[in-house]
């Protein structure tokens, strides 16, 4: 073995690098002082990023610096492999006793990245998202109190699971001490890249920095040469040199190279030339020995090289320190108990290195180091070992033992919960399957089993839409009278992917499930419980209470508990959804407490949501309802589980803020939900109600954008019907801002044409709501024409007569829309009608639809002549408008006013500057007040980046050319007192 050699052909100081090697330990000071940052670091092969962040690791100001690496492995990446490295490394640092000190216990999670912390958790269905939360809580303990860094290199040979946990981990760091750096090749990025499609969402957030790497300029070219050997290349060869390298370090090193063999005269034309010039400098045994290397992959272990090569240690030796000499291999020290070793210069001379060998050489190298490592297994970590023997194998054409290998590669991919991972081994089976004799044979099941399997991978790994396409493939080539058990659990996993996509047809898929399969299975149970669920969110209540009382039964019968907790939470909501409150809440409540008992988070914050939603959206309590959201939450939140268990109590508590009259706060919950990146149907349902908070707030073109986001969704016809009743609601609320009625009143035809935005209560009666608005609209009744509008009418008549008024919310809806259909008859509009609705709200604790009410009757008052009656109203309205950030509504209220000369209090008068919204002008004035966009952001709870577009929207709208006339403005409309500043 090898010790103590090190290359000359590299300059010993970092040359051209000094505002990107600044940025990274700026951010890395921000993040010893408690504000997580990111770093993204791109350029080619061979410009620099290794060198630079080389040196970053020596001069960071974080107490630790951690490096994983991504191996290169053709389309067989290493599941979390430089995670893997890292967190080896920092355990070690840490000892048992602080990780005993962070979980209360052994990380169960953790242990199947690193088996050496012991046994591994019981699989179960949030796995994985437990293991990336012990992750996240093990780098932010390390991270105290002087902060860590760590980086992760080659980014573009990441696999699928690494990605996912960088990306959790970015979105969830919040104000731990730590600093992730990420680094890539961007030459590397083709267009189906997954990485293409993620780093414009990282570039996105404003804790994350991005820099790319360029060439040198020819000075700094001058600066390398003279650093590697001694004094600058003369003018014309430097020009040469630059020329062809353009300023990419690697090629600089490598042409010096050639100089200093006498080859500088004859620059190598093609960048292989260039890379494999060095290799045929070494004696032919050491090429050999390099060749070797090559084909095991970036690294590789001095005992495992020796063994493929067959050399006695004194030759392997001699031909190890010729390519060391060479500036072709360098030695990896052994560290952490990982064993010494041996890695290229550049990645990009091991790949010119083996794409240079002959057809037999390829083959025969792949087979040698497969063979080795079934020899010898502890040559290599288990969970490395699996998916090696299956790439060496398949390189080597050796496909029999290449299924063998991918099928225990897919289980070990299994064991360490990275599903994506296990999707590509099960693939490759699927793909080698015909092509191998007796392939079921050789691993013990079929190739159904093999596409159920691949089925659960997708749907674990968060690919619902290649589940859904595998498992359709997989009924294809079934007969359900054949193998009903296996029909039925692939329909199921199919509804399953359905259903994550927000498509109605799972409910197809899931019924067809249970028809299939035997009533003796133990699987019927989940299945009624699951077709409960995704009926009740349709909703059919009738079937949905039927099967979620024979899966309540069942599971009893069985003692299983997590399916009994899930069929008394859904028979608790069908209860209040059919009128027995008291029952329905009993029975959520019931559920919860066993779902808490078997520790099923997930299903426990399922009963917290339901609960929180019954009251706020039947009760009408929705203080109450908040406060439930909000402890489940902040559980959530406590237990560093927000991101996978918190998506519906977010939502629960968006919706109720907007039902307050909350918008800001609202819009602001809804940013901070989509940044855990939830399913696709979530997204839309938080864009809808955004938007409406927007629209409520005066900022018509925020309401357009989410409302746009939503029609142009794939197959959003196809989602349920609690997203329909909503985008409803929005669209003809923007198309009345935008002026144009007519639409509204054909948007308002579309949505109430097959009936289902109107089969959730809540949601139906807001959409009814704002349709027999445009009834009585005079603009929309000059544009739509009599007969739209009478049909208009009728489809709200009727739906009217099949809605539910169980609820006092419903009963409120229903005396409104009432009244307006009245008014479009051809009743006068009644004062006293629309103080009763008034009185109805004011108990709901539903501010807009009070402070709405009250105009209504103001207006009805003043058309009626009664101007006392009407002074009285508008002034009460005008106390119901005045906490809500609703301008529009306000603007009316006070335009009533001012018609009927009733004088409001304008004793504390707000300033306002015109066009801008709302927010708009508060970002003035503190603008005006001298802050900066980041401390705008903080005082408004808004991101730096949305601030710099208020700022330049307020530029524009102003006709202003930079912040100091936008402050003048401000002091000119009075938005800030001089004394003030």
């Amino acid at each position: 073995m090898l010790e103590g050699m090190w290359s000359h052909s590299s300059s010993p100081v970092l040359i051209g690098r000094g505002d990107e090697l600044n940025l990274l330990l700026d951010t890395a000071a921000d993040a010893a002082a408690g504000t997580a940052r990111a770093v993204l670091v791109a350029g080619e092969a061979g410009v620099g990023k290794s060198r630079l962040l080389d040196e970053f690791g020596r001069r960071a100001a974080t107490e630790r610096v951690l490096t994983g690496n991504c191996l290169e492995l053709g389309v067989d990446g290493l599941p979390f492999a430089p995670f893997v490295t890292a967190l080896r490394q920092l355990v070690r640092e840490l000892g048992a006793e602080h990780l005993s000190r962070v979980f209360g216990g052994p990380p169960d999670e953790l242990a199947r990245l690193l088996p050496e912390l012991g046994a591994a958790a019981a699989e179960r269905e949030d796995s994985r998202g437990h293991l990336f939360d012990q992750v996240l809580r093990l780098l932010e303990s390390a991270a105290e109190p002087g902060g860590l860094s760590l980086v992760i290199e080659d980014a573009h040979w990441a696999d699928r699971s690494t990605r996912d946990l960088f990306v959790f981990l970015v979105h969830n760091l919040g104000a731990a001490r730590v600093q992730l750096v990420l680094s890539y090749r961007s030459d590397e990025l083709h267009r189906a890249h997954p990485l293409r499609r993620l780093l414009p969402q990282l570039r996105r957030l404003d804790h994350v920095a991005a820099v790319e790497l360029s060439g040198l300029s020819r000075g700094e070219v001058a600066e390398l040469a003279a650093a590697i050997r001694g004094a600058e290349p003369p003018p014309a060869l430097l020009d040469t040199i630059h020329e062809r390298s353009n300023g990419n370090p690697l090629f600089v090193e490598s042409l010096l190279e050639c100089g200093a063999h006498g080859l500088g005269r004859v620059v190598p034309d093609t960048l292989r030339d260039l890379l494999l010039g060095a290799i045929q400098r070494l004696p032919d045994d050491a090429a050999r020995v390099v060749a070797a290397a090559s084909v095991a992959g970036e690294r590789v272990d001095h005992e495992l090289l020796r063994r493929v090569t067959g050399l006695p240690e004194a030759a392997l030796d001699g031909s190890l320190r010729a390519a060391v000499d060479g500036n072709v291999l360098r030695v990896e020290p052994s560290r952490h108990g990982d064993p010494a070793g041996y890695v290229f210069r550049h990645a990009l001379l091991r790949e010119a290195v083996h794409d240079d060998l002959l057809p037999g050489e390829h083959t025969r190298l792949h087979a040698r180091y497969a063979d080795e490592l079934e020899a010898d297994p502890s040559l290599l970590p288990a969970r490395d070992r699996a998916v090696a023997l299956a790439h060496h194998r398949h390189s080597a054409n050796q496909l029999p033992q290449a299924l063998s290998a991918a099928w225990l590669a897919a289980g070990q991919a299994y064991s360490a919960l990275a599903f994506a991972e296990k999707l590509q081994m099960l693939e490759r089976i699927l793909e080698l399957w015909d092509r191998v004799p007796d392939a079921a044979a050789l691993i013990g099941a079929d190739r159904l089993d093999v596409l159920r399997q691949a089925v659960g991978a997708a749907l674990s790994g968060g690919d619902p839409e290649r589940a859904g396409a595998l498992a359709t493939a997989a009924l294809r080539g079934l007969d359900p009278a054949e193998d009903p058990v296996r029909y039925a659990l692939l329909l199921r996993q199919r509804g399953r992917a359905r259903r994550e996509l927000g498509q109605a047809e799972s409910v197809d898929d899931l019924r067809a499930a249970l028809a299939t399969l035997p009533a003796d299975r133990p699987e019927r149970a989940l299945l009624l419980a699951t077709l409960a669920n995704d009926l009740m969110l349709h909703p059919r209540l009738a079937e949905s209470i039927e099967l979620a009382d024979e899966a309540l039964a069942l599971a009893r019968a069985t003692g299983h508990h997590y399916v009994e907790a899930d069929a008394l939470i859904t028979r608790g909501v069908l209860h209040v959804q059919r009128g027995a409150f008291d029952t329905g809440m009993r029975l959520i409540d019931e559920g919860e407490a066993i779902a808490r008992r078997i520790s099923a988070i997930t299903l426990e914050q399922r009963a917290i949501s339901n609960r929180a939603a019954m009251l706020s959206e039947n009760a009408g309590r929705l203080h109450e309802a908040l406060r439930v959201a909000e402890s489940g939450y902040e559980q959530t939140t406590r237990l560093k589980l927000q991101r996978l268990d918190s998506v519906c109590t977010a939502i629960n508590i968006v919706e109720i803020r907007l039902l307050l009259g909350q918008y800001d706060r609202c819009r602001t919950a809804v940013e901070e939900t989509l940044r855990w990146q939830p399913a696709r149907a979530t997204q839309l349902q938080l864009r809808l109600f955004r938007g409406r908070a927007a629209l409520l707030q005066g900022d018509t073109a925020a309401a357009r954008a989410d409302l746009d986001a939503y029609l142009a969704a794939p197959g959003r016809r196809d989602t349920y019907s609690q997203e329909e009743g909503p985008a409803a609601v929005l669209e003809i609320g923007v198309l009345l801002a935008e002026g144009r009625p007519g639409e509204a009143v054909g948007a308002a035809l579309a949505a109430l044409g097959d009936g289902t935005a109107l089969r959730c209560d809540i949601y139906g009666w807001q959409l009814l709501g704002a349709t027999a608005v445009l009834l009585t609209d005079p603009r929309a009744a000059a544009e739509a024409g009599p007969e739209r509008m009478a049909a208009l009418a009728a489809a709200v008549r009727a739906a009217v007569a099949e809605m539910n008024d169980i609820y006092p919310a419903q009963q409120a809806h229903r005396a409104a829309v009432g009244q307006l259909l009245r008014e479009y008859e051809g009743a006068a509009s009644a004062a006293a009608a629309w103080s009763a609705v008034a009185e109805r709200w004011a108990g709901l604790e539903q501010p807009y639809e009070r402070a709405e009410a009250l105009l209504r009757a103001a207006e009805a008052a003043a058309e009626a002549g009664e101007r006392a009656a009407a002074g009285r109203l508008v002034r009460a309205a005008a106390e119901a408008a005045a906490p809500l950030p609703a301008p529009p509504l306000r603007a009316r209220v006070q335009a009533l006013a001012a018609r009927i000369g009733e004088p409001l209090d304008t004793a504390a008068p707000v300033p306002s500057a015109p066009g801008l919204t709302p927010r708009e002008t508060e970002v003035l004035r503190l603008l005006a007040r001298g802050r900066s966009n980041r401390e705008i952001a903080g005082e408004l709870f808004i991101s730096a980046k949305t601030a710099s577009v208020h700022v330049s929207n307020i530029l524009g709208k102003l006709g202003v050319p930079n912040r100091g006339a936008a402050a003048a403005e401000a002091f000119r409309l009075g938005l800030v007192a001089p004394e003030r500043v």
